[in-house]
Parts: structure tokens; C-alpha cells; sequence
């Protein structure tokens, strides 16, 4: 038996709820793909953003506690490495205990340069750390850079002057590779 409804051309109010529901899935999934390609790695980009906002933290809570940042060159020069030793491990002074000042950093490790536990950005590359020798009167600084997702640097670091980038250098996609570095020098 068929209702007078479905006789005239009106479609059964179920019907109109399925097509409501599958309209509302179907734009879902479009909001979801279009917010998550809006280039090679912004999810990644975030993430990596909000790393060295931790380790930037983590360097103040360092800091705090010793009165200095840490050295840029022990136990080696991988910045990495250094960042590892110094934020993620637990230190005792007699009786006293420090650290660790990195939480979560199990996620972020891996093989340093000279295969020491290290620090790695999402991307995969190398923490580039310096300290920075600023002129009487300013207070000690430090750079850290996170060299994106190509893991080119694209410049030096100058102790005076932070990073200087090289637009000469060229990721493989023919960018200056200095574009997608991440610097916590940088808002």
C-alpha cells in the first residue's frame, strides 16, 4: 500500500533526511581535504611551530634554574644533540635535581649527527643553536632554527647578527631555501 504522498511526486520525509545527512557528509569531507592541503606541509608546519615554542620555553625554564643558556658546543656542536642533553635529561647538583625541562621528548628523538640522542624537528632535519653575543648591556640570547621542511638551512648564523639568509641557495624545487625555516627569532 503507497501513500497518497508518494503518489504525488512528494518524496517521503525520510528520504529528505537521508539527502540532508548525505549533503551534510559530503561537505564535511570538502571542509576537511581543503583545510588540510593548503600546500606541500602545513599540518607539519604547525606541529614544528609549536615544537620550538616548547623548546623556547624549555630554554627559559633552563635558564631560570642556571642563569645561563646552555652551551652551544657540548657535548658536540649538533644542535640537537646539545639541545637533547641539556633540556631532556634530569641533572643532580648534591642533593638538588634539574631538569628535565623538554616534556614529551622521547617524541622528538633520535640519532644525532655523532649518535648521541638528539632533539629533531617534525620535519626530520637538524636544530641549528647558537648562542648569540650581544653587545654590554643587552641580555644573552641564543638563536634556534628549524631549517623546514627542505632541512636546507639557505643562510649562516652570524653571533651578532642572527641568521643571514643566502637566497642563492635553492631547494630542489628552486625556492630559496631560507623561506621555510622556522627561527624562534621570529613571531
Amino acid at each position: 500500500m503507497t501513500s497518497d504522498a508518494e503518489h504525488n511526486g512528494i518524496p517521503r520525509r525520510s528520504t529528505i533526511i537521508t539527502l540532508m545527512l548525505v549533503i551534510a557528509l559530503a561537505t564535511g569531507i570538502v571542509l576537511f581535504y581543503a583545510s588540510n592541503v593548503g600546500g606541500p606541509y602545513p599540518p607539519a608546519e604547525g606541529r614544528a611551530r609549536n615544537v620550538l615554542s616548547a623548546l623556547v620555553m624549555a630554554m627559559g625554564k633552563y635558564r631560570d634554574d642556571f642563569a645561563a643558556y646552555p652551551p652551544d658546543n657540548t657535548p658536540t656542536s649538533d644542535g640537537g644533540e646539545v639541545l637533547y642533553h641539556f633540556l631532556c635529561q634530569r641533572f643532580r647538583w648534591g642533593e638538588l635535581q634539574y631538569g628535565p625541562y623538554l616534556e614529551n621528548a622521547g617524541q622528538l628523538a633520535a640519532k644525532g649527527r655523532n649518535g648521541l640522542p638528539a632533539v629533531r624537528s617534525p620535519f626530520g632535519g637538524n636544530y641549528e643553536y647558537r648562542l648569540l653575543v650581544l653587545p654590554p648591556g643587552k641580555a644573552p640570547g641564543f638563536l634556534l632554527i628549524d631549517p623546514g621542511f627542505d632541512r636546507l638551512l639557505g643562510g649562516t648564523i652570524d653571533l651578532q647578527k642572527g641568521f643571514v639568509p643566502d637566497k642563492t641557495i635553492l631547494n630542489k624545487d628552486g625556492r630559496p631555501a631560507c623561506e621555510d625555516n622556522i627561527s624562534s627569532d621570529k613571531p
